[in-house]
């Protein structure tokens, strides 16, 4: 299950991904999508809200314990951190480092990393109902507004 809309990071070896999703009705999707790229290019010149970005660290450090309170859960994370050769002090470093990144931490990494030009957009939905509305990110990935 998930909230929508919501946003998540793969965690996969070597090859991590952005993804955003979002469950909407067919008339909002073009408008839907005007809003994930304003977001994006928002975070791309300005920092986050520090009252933002600290919910966002108190989330993480709270899931990240919760990860951790069960044996099966320890092991998991172990051998997580074995496959990405994260190295022996991840597990005790992972809450500071998460509370030591800063707003501005943020833009910078959102500007260097999410390229909307690149993104790849996937809807899905009534062909008929929403190929106007994706006209406009159809060329460029969701640059063009």
């Amino acid at each position: 299950m998930y909230l929508s809309p919501g946003s998540q990071v793969s965690r996969r070896y070597h090859d991590a991904y952005w993804v955003e999703t979002a469950d909407i009705t067919t008339d909002c999707t073009g408008k839907s999508l005007g809003e994930i790229f304003a977001e994006i290019q928002r975070l791309q010149k300005e920092p986050p809200a520090a009252t933002e970005l600290q919910g966002i660290q108190s989330y993480l450090s709270g899931l990240f314990v919760i990860q951790n309170s069960s044996r099966g859960a320890l092991i998991g994370q172990l051998r997580y951190v074995d496959l990405q050769g994260l190295g022996e002090d991840y597990l005790k470093t992972y809450v500071q480092k998460v509370n030591a990144v800063t707003p501005a931490d943020v833009q910078k990494m959102t500007a260097e990393y999410i390229k909307p030009e690149q993104m790849t957009i996937v809807v899905v939905g009534d062909k008929a109902k929403i190929t106007e509305q994706l006209a406009p990110y159809a060329a460029t990935g969701g640059a063009n507004k």
